[in-house]
């Protein structure tokens, strides 16, 4: 905010005004209270008006001359008192209570009755106007008396607006050195004659003064605030000359002030000379100062932008205006603004809090002007400054490079699920994409992997926090693992599809067609091929109303999953790459889930779907054949397709893995493949679907990156790193199909998730 008045002058000038144009009484900071003006005219006036109106009349004047007694020695048995002269003696009587002053409501009162006032009588007049207050009547004119306690006060407020003002300049001045430092104007020693154009040399002439050769260096800023030198004068604005003072050129500009850099213009300028018009010499500036190089100009900046920044925050592109990028800003920093606005539309400065949100105009300015920004409210994080590029313009400072934390890619889990006294392992590579160092608040765990052994069926809240510099801690992700206790069969027959590409199909890499689903099957019920040894094949559950449905693999649980596969093709294709989609109706030409159903027996899905449960694994072709954004979309329509029919299916979508620390690329392509690029990739998707499945009922998202494990999940092989040795080192050419290892950490994931959603 700009440097404001002390509080204190604004409360002395505001009981004055008190004082003088209200009826009340005053409690100043010192002293004790005291009647206002206006209050003590009205009392004043009351009794003079009861005075005058209570004055005996003519008629009884001469009752009680009548009635007195002596009246031979006083006055004439027969003297009659007009009027008049009753009015005399009651007004010389009046001027004696009241001290000659007379009161009056309004002027026309006064003006009515002026002709009986004497001379040199205070009058009060209360009505507001140019004799409002005391004034000296003297038989002709009233005239405002000098002691008049109205004219005191605006003697005393412009003394101390003038006092405030001096008070400003200086703070005005305090400002600019915080910014720029001392300087020194050279208007002030000037001589006679102006700096040619053509040769930078004096040209005697009485109506134009010139600077000495002014020192100046690469540092150097040159400010000049004058009269304008129009383009066709043979004046030169400023001439410009090496170290040996010879002529390099001129510098001209459209406005009167402007601030410039020598060296910008002429990188060898080591001298400058000023042209200035006599007339203006006195009211003429030319600074020259050091740039500090801690001082930037916001308006040289590369994110400049054409167009202005409106009273209310918007912005409105323009070819005539220029606008600062956001400026980081703190609890007293100083600016100064040079520039020119329009009052009425632009925010020649406006502010914004941490997240870059239009807080409010802090200054605006129709005309060409300077103004000292001091930044006092700690909700104002940055600043941006707009004027008219016609006009010199600046927003001179100090750079304050943001104190920002570092940013962090995340995919923190909603919820992480498990089954009690069964260990589960969460992977830090799953949920953060860039912490060098990490840590959680479980037991048995680094900042690679977390072991998590639940023992009741409570909750267990999980947290991942890195340390940044200053020993700083920052909380990364916070999310509960929810366990399922003892698992109960469901009351009814749960028809499972597990609906998806060459990662259901899971062949890849593993020579198991559906591995995935044969393991989470086999941990069920324990209908489903074995995938690994049996020393890592926990004991399979008796959830016997869990049945694996579909019409693709040689093992005991069938799947729906097509290599190559993306959500598109299941609603657009019949077939693909000699693949035939099972949900496509050739009668409609449609993905058609009855069609589906009636074609293979599952006769046991009901008509509404309530106890089908569709499991969605797709992606990994949408990552390098179109946008996080379509496949979402795409996905979104898949599910509408299949709810179409069956409005009451359960939907499971999973997210997508991340990749291991060594990857060789072994496909063709532009996409770089690294960890980081990999999770970037997944993050993006798993966002898209995150974000898609909020608009649908019914639809779980379940994020894998977490409980997978991408250094032990993938197959490695050898890779040489020189060709002058016998060295290898072990990687993973194909960081998208997994190894049965790899699936059996996707099938442990499904197999939690439906025990917490159906076995409760």
């Amino acid at each position: 905010m700009a440097e404001m008045i002390p509080a204190q002058v604004h409360q002395d000038i505001e009981d004055i005004g008190k004082a003088v144009n209200t009826d009340a009484i005053i409690t100043p900071r010192y002293g004790a209270p005291f009647k206002s003006i206006p209050m003590i005219e009205r009392e004043a006036f009351a009794d003079i008006v009861d005075l005058r109106t209570n004055k005996a009349d003519k008629v009884e004047v001469e009752v009680a001359l009548q009635a007195k007694a002596n009246a031979t020695d006083v006055y004439p048995k027969n003297e009659i008192y007009t009027k008049n002269e009753v009015d005399s003696v009651v007004n010389s009587a009046v001027s004696t209570v009241a001290g000659g002053n007379y009161g009056f409501n309004t002027l026309a009162e006064f003006d009515a009755i002026k002709d009986t006032i004497p001379a040199n009588s205070t009058v009060t007049i209360a009505e507001a106007g140019a004799n409002q207050g005391d004034n000296i009547w003297d038989g002709v004119t009233l005239m405002k008396s000098p002691y008049d306690p109205k004219l005191q006060a605006n003697l005393y407020t412009d003394k101390e607006i003038s006092k405030t003002n001096d008070y400003a300049d200086q703070k005005t001045f305090e400002a600019q050195l915080a910014v720029f430092g001392s300087y020194k104007n050279h208007a002030n020693s000037s001589i006679d004659g102006y700096i040619s154009k053509t040769d930078g040399s004096i040209v005697s002439n009485a109506n134009w003064k010139s600077t000495s050769f002014i020192s100046v260096n690469a540092d150097t800023m040159l400010k000049r605030i004058g009269v304008l030198i129009g383009s066709s004068s043979a004046a030169a604005a400023v001439a410009m000359y090496d170290a040996n003072k010879n002529f390099l050129g001129i510098y001209t500009d459209t406005a009167a002030t402007f601030e410039i850099k020598p060296t910008d213009i002429f990188p060898s300028a080591r001298f400058v000379r000023l042209s200035i018009q006599a007339a203006s010499v006195s009211t003429a500036t030319i600074n020259v100062y050091v740039s500090n190089p801690l001082v930037a100009d916001f308006f040289k900046s590369n994110d400049v932008e054409k167009g202005y920044v409106t009273l209310a925050g918007g912005f409105v592109a323009s070819d005539t205006w220029e606008t600062t990028p956001l400026v980081p800003v703190k609890v007293g920093q100083k600016l100064v603004y040079t520039g020119r606005g329009n009052a009425t539309l632009v925010a020649s400065i406006s502010a914004f809090d941490k997240n870059g949100a239009f807080l409010q105009s802090l200054y605006a300015s129709s005309v060409e002007s300077s103004f000292n920004l001091q930044i006092n409210d700690s909700n104002i994080a940055y600043v941006r400054a707009t004027s008219a590029m016609s006009y010199a313009h600046s927003l001179s400072g100090f750079y304050i490079p943001e104190s920002k934390s570092k940013k962090y890619s995340t995919i923190v889990p909603t919820e992480i699920y498990a089954l009690k006294n069964e260990p589960i392992f969460l992977y830090a590579d799953g949920i953060v994409g860039n912490a060098d160092n990490v840590a959680w608040n479980i037991s048995e765990s680094n900042q690679k992997v977390c072991k998590v052994i639940p023992s009741t069926s409570a909750s267990i809240p999980v947290q991942l926090q890195t340390t940044e510099d200053m020993n700083a801690k920052k909380t990364l992700a916070s999310f509960n693992v929810v366990v399922t206790d003892t698992p109960v069969n469901p009351s009814a027959k749960r028809y499972i599809i597990a609906l998806g590409d060459s990662l259901t199909d899971s062949v890849a890499n593993s020579g198991i067609k559906g591995a995935w689903p044969n393991e989470c099957s086999r941990r069920l019920s324990g209908i489903g091929f074995q995938i690994l040894s049996a020393d890592l094949s926990p004991t399979p559950l008796a959830m016997s109303n869990f049945e694996f449905i579909g019409t693709l693999g040689d093992k005991v649980v069938k799947h729906e999953g097509r290599g190559g596969w993306r959500a598109s093709h299941y609603l657009n294709n019949a077939s693909v790459t000699t693949q035939t989609n099972a949900f496509w109706n050739p009668a409609t030409s449609q993905f058609d889930m009855s069609y589906y159903l009636s074609q293979n027996g599952f006769s046991g899905v009901n008509a509404t779907g309530s106890n089908l449960t569709v499991v969605i694994l797709l992606g990994w072709n949408d990552v390098y054949n179109s946008t996080a954004k379509q496949a979402a979309i795409d996905l979104g329509l898949l599910i509408d397709k299949i709810r179409s029919t069956h409005p009451s299916t359960d939907i499971i979508c999973l997210g997508l893995n991340q990749a291991p620390e060594v990857n060789f690329k072994s496909f063709t392509g532009n996409r770089f493949i690294s960890k980081r690029d990999v999770f970037e990739s997944i993050k993006q998707f798993n966002d898209e679907y995150k974000a898609m499945i909020t608009t649908k009922s019914n639809v779980d998202f379940l994020q894998i990156s977490c409980v997978f494990n991408s250094e032990i999940g993938y197959n490695k092989s050898d890779f040489a790193v020189s060709a002058r040795s016998a060295e290898k080192i072990s990687g993973v050419a194909d960081h998208v199909h997994p190894n049965a290892t790899g699936y059996a950490m996707i099938a442990d994931a499904v197999f939690y998730k439906l025990l917490y959603k159906y076995c409760r």
